[in-house]
């Protein structure tokens, strides 16, 4: 709460508030309250579309998303996100423009596993699968003890020997 009353960072606190508590509608009122204030809070356009996909509305996550990147092009959380949107709606092609859009940014150890294994697993989709292992030994080389990582590897090589 501001001096002069609510503001927006309180209403963005009490749109995360209803996020974890799985209230969503409740969520989005808040992050539309905190974008009156400011409408170029791109985190809380990125999770307004949190929101929204908790609720099933992937398209209107997907534009929140897209708000949240015009607004900042360097808010990794709102490229993954969009990524996965991507993703679950079978645009392979886009969510491989959001891999390698974060992985041009700067990325902790944990970000970057992570983000090469998904573009491991969109080129697999794509049918990439050599591409898809050089980017499954990428992660590895960095985290080689990553279960998930080690699993998709596996699955691929036993998919490329049957072929």
């Amino acid at each position: 709460m501001g001096l002069l009353g609510p503001d927006r960072n309180s209403f963005y606190k009490k749109g995360l508030e209803k996020i974890q508590k799985g209230d969503f509608v409740g969520a989005i009122k808040h992050f539309d309250s905190t974008l009156a204030f400011d409408p170029e809070f791109a985190a809380a356009w990125c999770d307004k579309g949190v929101a929204f996909n908790n609720m099933g509305d992937n398209m209107e996550a997907l534009k929140c998303y897209e708000k949240a990147i015009e607004l900042d092009p360097s808010f990794l959380r709102a490229w993954y996100n969009k990524s996965v949107i991507l993703y679950i709606n079978d645009d392979f092609e886009g969510a491989l423009k959001c891999t390698d859009k974060m992985l041009e940014m700067p990325l902790n150890e944990s970000d970057q596993v992570n983000i090469l294994n998904n573009k491991g697993m969109i080129l697999n989709k794509l049918g990439r699968y050599r591409e898809a292992l050089d980017y499954y030994d990428k992660a590895l080389e960095i985290n080689p003890l990553e279960k998930v990582i080690l699993e998709n590897k596996k699955e691929l090589e036993e998919k490329i020997g049957k072929k």
